[in-house]
């Protein structure tokens, strides 16, 4: 029996920890009801609960008053509003800054938690102090509640995660979407940057440089595929930023060089951890620079993009989303000219707002 599938046998001498678990919600009116409820219903005590919106233009914050107020559960529950959006990196610095809990459960505000996610995640700390961060497998569902979209499993069969295999992954080990973090990722480190693109990426790795990252091969959290979903949009966002110098690349690539050296000044890793880290990061983003830089002007990719076009369009119940569709065009069809668009679309977008 391996140590992750005893977590149910912890020494019941052992302090039950306080844990945060936070919904972070960003203009998701249609599901942060349902991510709320979720929250509440979880079977871990002692539990703080934090409801954090980030500035959000719909009633999403609303919403999440109503449920605060209203709620009578054994949970330790507050609110938090943003006076202004601070992105990402910035939410997420709030969000360490107000909890109370060692530890942190991250959940978007259009995903859902399984009841026993935070409890199977205490009991895995309680059995390993050395654990930093862990994360499970997911189930996909789509915006109208239908669990048919798919399932994430982290296919290797080990239980945790080296610092080496977190650097060659950029941190993309596992489900961004189901990690939940020793509040030293933070405050060991400099804060996450505003223009932090993936805070799924930096956190685990610093989780790697501080201890050890493990991984429960069980479904804790319901992961939603949606226009809307925070997460699609970073994962799109890193996509199509990174293998070009702009502001946002420059800090993801920046931030992660930082955190290796960090770790390596404080005696977390190595010198050699720190070289082959270093090392293995510039070689990263040369290759995912060169791979881009060629797929722009590759005509089997055009190709590809017009199909998928076209396949939107003639059944577009098979197809993705709206944003979707339109990166489609532009990043098939305008060649180097398609992130220009995108971003100029997107500035637009938000003025009209």
């Amino acid at each position: 029996m391996s140590d992750v599938d005893s977590i149910a046998k912890t020494d019941a001498t052992q302090t039950p920890p306080l844990i945060t678990l936070v919904v972070a919600a960003f203009n998701q009116e249609r599901f942060v009801r349902e991510a709320v409820a979720a929250a509440f219903a979880q079977t871990w005590s002692p539990l703080e609960i934090i409801l954090s919106d980030d500035h959000s233009r719909d009633n999403t914050w609303t919403i999440i008053q109503e449920l605060a107020a209203t709620y009578q559960g054994p949970h330790k529950v507050s609110t938090n509003r943003n006076p202004v959006n601070l992105g990402i990196g910035g939410h997420v610095n709030r969000i360490f800054e107000l909890a109370s809990g060692e530890w942190l459960v991250l959940a978007a505000g259009d995903d859902v938690s399984l009841p026993n996610r935070v409890e199977k995640i205490a009991r895995l700390r309680m059995q390993h102090p050395g654990m930093t961060a862990c994360f499970s497998d997911a189930e996909f569902f789509n915006e109208q509640g239908e669990g048919n979209s798919g399932s994430f499993a982290y296919f290797n069969q080990q239980t945790s995660v080296s610092f080496q295999k977190m650097v060659k992954g950029l941190g993309g080990y596992g489900a961004g979407a189901t990690y939940a973090y020793d509040k030293r990722v933070l405050t060991e480190f400099a804060p996450l940057d505003r223009l932090t693109i993936a805070e799924d990426r930096v956190l685990p790795l610093r989780a790697s440089i501080l201890g050890d990252v493990l991984y429960v091969p069980e479904i804790l959290v319901r992961y939603r595929k949606s226009s809307n979903s925070q997460s699609n949009v970073i994962a799109k966002d890193v996509l199509t930023d990174l293998d070009r110098p702009t502001p946002r690349a420059n800090v993801f690539w920046k931030t992660l060089l930082d955190d290796i050296n960090h770790g390596y000044a404080m005696g977390f890793i190595q010198k050699t951890q720190q070289e082959s880290g270093l090392a293995s990061i510039d070689q990263a983003r040369t290759i995912i620079h060169s791979r881009c830089q060629s797929k722009r002007w590759n005509p089997f990719i055009r190709l590809q993009g017009i199909i998928g076009l076209v396949k939107a369009l003639v059944a577009p119940k098979l197809a993705f989303s709206t944003r979707e569709l339109w990166s489609w065009i532009t990043l098939s069809l305008l060649g180097p000219l398609g992130p220009f668009v995108q971003k100029l679309h997107r500035s637009v977008y938000e003025a009209r707002k």
